[in-house]
């Protein structure tokens, strides 16, 4: 078929690396024809273990989190390495050390070679190392990592005001940052964030009425009450954004990740 890729031998190493990277992970699917069945392995590797860590996901959800991390990247490698190997066998490349043998068939006690037809006509591995080196991959993994936690902790400490309900009091885009302190020592003042209707809002405690608080915006005279399980945290300080929901925003962040794990490579060769 005109879609099927073209049947020469695939370098394992580079089908897992493309697999990390947008766009060349589908390439990398498709040239070793797995696409489908890879999507669906990983889909249910991810559900699975998702069920499977539900009881530590309410203690420690960071651990959680960081555990899916690792679990999705060790089953992409596996699958990924496992399926490329499958396909050079198919074709006649299989992967092991005694490879060149199999050029050949013994007929009687003289070994006849076979000539090779599907010999790739580039070496994709030596062309990916004139723009790769370990070394830069090695660091822009790092530094990829070092966003993705950076965005974690940014994300579970503060929150960011999408409008100006509280103005002047705190205004929109401003980054808040909040403590657990105790539901019951929350004072008539105090500005808290709580959950409703699976928002998260910010107001201010204008008096308590029977273990719940009454709280409102500064420009709004509608009140709404909040009980012990809605509450989230009390309003430490309100700073100016810089730019930081841009930082955490899921445009910014995948191509940041990109381009960290990509870049370091070129420029440590420009800089030989």
């Amino acid at each position: 078929m005109v879609l099927d890729p073209p049947r020469k031998k695939v370098d394992v190493f580079v089908m897992i690396i493309f697999s990390f990277i947008p766009i060349l992970g589908i390439y990398a699917a498709w040239r070793i024809q797995k696409f489908w069945m890879l999507l669906l392995l990983e889909l249910g590797i991810s559900i699975i273990f998702g069920i499977a860590i539900i009881p530590l996901a309410f203690f420690m959800p960071e651990l959680a989190m960081i555990m899916g991390v690792v679990v999705g990247i060790g089953a992409n490698v596996l699958l990924v390495k496992y399926y490329a190997e499958k396909y050079n066998e198919k074709i006649g490349f299989p992967s092991s050390k005694s490879e060149k043998i199999t050029n050949y068939i013994p007929e009687t006690q003289t070994p006849i070679r076979i000539p090779t037809i599907n010999t790739p006509s580039i070496n994709v591995k030596s062309y990916l190392g004139k723009f790769f080196t370990k070394k830069g991959l090695i660091i822009g993994a790092i530094i990829a990592l070092s966003i993705f936690v950076s965005v974690h902790i940014i994300a579970d400490s503060v929150f960011i005001v999408i409008n100006d309900g509280m103005s002047p009091l705190i205004k929109k885009y401003d980054l808040v940052t909040y403590d657990n302190t105790p539901f019951l020592e929350i004072d008539v003042g105090d500005v808290i964030l709580y959950e409703d209707s699976g928002l998260i809002r910010i107001h201010e405690v204008v008096r308590d009425r029977n273990f719940e608080l009454i709280v409102k915006s500064t420009k709004s005279p509608i009140e709404h009450s909040v009980g012990y399980t809605q509450y989230v945290g009390k309003v430490t300080g309100a700073y100016p954004d810089f730019g930081v929901r841009y930082y955490l925003s899921y445009y910014v962040f995948i191509p940041l990740m990109i381009a960290a794990l990509i870049l370091p490579s070129p420029i440590m060769r420009l800089r030989k």
